[in-house]
């Protein structure tokens, strides 16, 4: 694995690990080379009790909503998958909604930017107020559009 700007990921652990509280949860919305929280958690082993496991595969992990419910999220800007366009909305979708502040993004605040490998800027988000039912039900009826077995979860 090669990463450029090495210092850039070791800011933005470091920043995790000294914002997160003892009960804080972290999720990331991203599933590369360039950024995953498996990627993360390789970096430095402090983190794995605080992760929330995200989705990484559609049709192997479907969406995990417990992902929203962490205090801290990681995006990035473009979305970054490993597989072909279309297969890990799990990811590039909620991924989208935050940097953009629309939807299930509307609960979050940019408290720090990360210049990441090849291009990519790295985010980190703090939740400034539960997700509401109704930006839930928008997610869902987004997935739905490829998805249509995908239940919307009890919120």
């Amino acid at each position: 694995l090669q990463l450029d700007n090495l210092p850039e990921y070791r800011r933005l652990i470091d920043d995790l690990l000294g914002k997160m509280g003892p009960g804080d949860r972290l999720s990331v919305f991203a599933s590369s080379g360039i950024m995953s929280d498996s990627l993360l958690y390789e970096m430095d082993k402090d983190l794995y009790p605080r992760i929330e496991w995200a989705c990484q595969v559609d049709s192997r992990d479907r969406f995990r909503p417990a992902a929203l419910k962490s205090k801290y999220v990681v995006v990035t800007d473009p979305p970054v998958t490993h597989l072909q366009p279309g297969a890990q909305l799990c990811v590039s979708i909620p991924d989208q909604y935050i940097v953009e502040g629309k939807g299930i993004g509307a609960a979050y605040r940019r408290i720090a930017a990360y210049q990441l490998s090849g291009d990519v800027k790295g985010y980190l988000y703090e939740q400034a107020r539960p997700i509401g039912k109704t930006e839930i039900d928008d997610l869902y009826n987004e997935f739905r559009k490829k998805y249509p077995g995908w239940a919307t979860p009890e919120w």
